[in-house]
């Protein structure tokens, strides 16, 4: 039985390997990159818009290069692990800046990750995002 598992796992499942060649060299994998990137892209700019649009005045958005996120920095002094906590009770998740830093910097900012595709949802938690950050700027 020994003998006959390390066959099994020193053998590759050929067929799995044949179809991946075929993918990549017929330019399958390519064409999903593009098709990725393009979602992406348009995914980031609404919500791009809609952080513009609910997001308390002075909010400030960044893309990060090559990658599917965008860094929103609000008013100095704001408390973005305050604004975390209130949205989970939310069922709302968003990655405070602090997470981002060894020295607890980036106290003011978050990050959005924009591979989930647009829809009423993601557009209503956009909302409540802006919301919640607004009533937490009035008390400050």
């Amino acid at each position: 039985m020994q003998h006959l598992k390390q066959i099994l796992n020193l053998s590759s499942n050929s067929l799995a390997q044949l179809a991946l060649t075929d993918y990549l060299r017929d330019g399958g994998y390519e064409r999903h990159l593009r098709d990725v990137r393009l979602r992406y892209r348009e995914q980031i700019q609404r919500i791009s818009q809609a952080v513009i649009r609910y997001f308390p005045e002075g909010t400030r958005i960044s893309q990060p290069c090559g990658g599917y996120v965008l860094w929103v920095e609000l008013a100095r002094g704001f408390d973005t692990l305050a604004l975390c906590q209130r949205l989970f009770e939310l069922n709302i998740s968003i990655a405070p800046g602090q997470l981002f830093s060894a020295n607890k910097q980036y106290r003011n900012c978050l990050r959005l990750n924009c591979a989930q595709p647009w829809n009423a949802a993601l557009d209503q938690a956009l909302f409540c995002i802006g919301r919640e950050a607004e009533k937490l700027l009035s008390k400050g």
